[in-house]
């Protein structure tokens, strides 16, 4: 069922948007208290991802699995579900997020 397989996919998503919010740290962190090998500063310049990239894909992941909850009830009310769907790059600029109108 696609429902199904786009939440899986969001909940994995998510998933990993939880462990690097718990490796990338705000600046303002004691650097004696980062242990360098298990957690980077958002400040790095060698890290691959900023923390606002980060906050942005979790909010994506989080309105999409809602939306497809949403959706699934939807269906399974039989209900005549929307007047339609809307798409928006507010969250991030990349990635949209769904929304019932």
């Amino acid at each position: 069922d696609l429902l199904s397989s786009a939440t899986d996919c969001f909940r994995s998503g998510k998933g990993i948007v939880d462990w690097l919010l718990n490796v990338v740290v705000v600046e303002s962190c004691d650097e004696f208290t980062i242990d360098k090998t298990d957690k980077r500063k958002d400040d790095d310049l060698y890290i691959s991802i900023r923390r606002e990239e980060i906050m942005a894909l979790a909010k994506v992941c989080v309105t999409n699995s809602l939306f497809l909850h949403k959706l699934a009830s939807a269906k399974a009310g039989r209900k005549n579900a929307s007047n339609g769907v809307a798409v928006e790059f507010k969250a991030h600029k990349q990635y949209c997020t769904m929304s019932i109108r």
